[in-house]
């Protein structure tokens, strides 16, 4: 790999990290939710610096090209995020769900209290 090019992509996913870090300070992504984004800038920056890896391990799975490697990677990371984010996504639901059973068991609550009050 040509040593700009490696330059350039590491100093790319430092300004990932950086746009991720300001993202969490100002409170626009949950720290929580930021795990794998962090993970995923770890891959990244790992196979920038050490780009022979990407070769053994096409080598050693018997994929013809390290650059078919890179995609087979890049649909596995797309698929964790969607499989992750659809987890947070039916987390979300359920507490809503809840959040407005219980809103609506308070209202009819006020409202039993609030006739009460009326007929006496």
């Amino acid at each position: 790999m040509i040593v700009q090019y490696q330059i350039s992509l590491v100093l790319g996913i430092l300004f990932y990290l950086f746009i991720l870090i300001v993202l969490i300070i100002r409170k626009k992504i949950n720290v929580r939710y930021s795990i794998l984004w962090f993970s995923v800038a770890g891959v990244m920056l790992v196979l920038a610096i050490f780009p022979q890896l990407i070769a053994i391990m096409a080598e050693f799975m018997g994929i013809a090209s390290p650059a078919n490697l890179v995609f087979v990677f890049q649909g596995f990371f797309v698929l964790l995020i969607v499989i992750y984010l659809t987890s947070i996504v039916s987390w979300l639901t359920n507490r809503l769900h809840r959040i407005v059973q219980t809103q609506a068991l308070l209202e009819k609550r006020l409202r039993d209290l609030e006739d009460s009050q009326n007929i006496s």
